[in-house]
């Protein structure tokens, strides 16, 4: 339930943020984030400040099998978790 929300959230900035202006986003954009959710993404939301930037996108299964699928598709994977401590960013040292 709580991964569909969060998607759910995530899908509705990027629309709305998108509608905002035609400068925000382009072709490519939208077929990267279109590709991300065909991998497993419940949702997906393009974030940055242009030059460059991150897909944050939610789901609902395996973490490991997403990363393998978006390594396979040439994404870096960085995986964050919600706890009831807040979130945190997982990496290998």
């Amino acid at each position: 339930e709580i991964p569909r929300v969060i998607g759910e959230a995530l899908n509705t900035s990027h629309q709305l943020k998108s509608s905002l202006s035609k400068d925000i986003s382009n072709g490519e954009i939208v077929e990267l984030r279109k590709k991300v959710l065909n991998l497993g993404a419940s949702g997906a939301k393009i974030s940055g400040a242009g030059g460059g930037g991150y897909i944050l996108a939610c789901l609902d299964g395996d973490a490991n099998e997403f990363e393998e699928r978006l390594k396979l598709n040439n994404f870096r994977f960085d995986q964050v978790s919600i706890s009831e401590d807040g979130t945190s960013v997982l990496y290998d040292a």
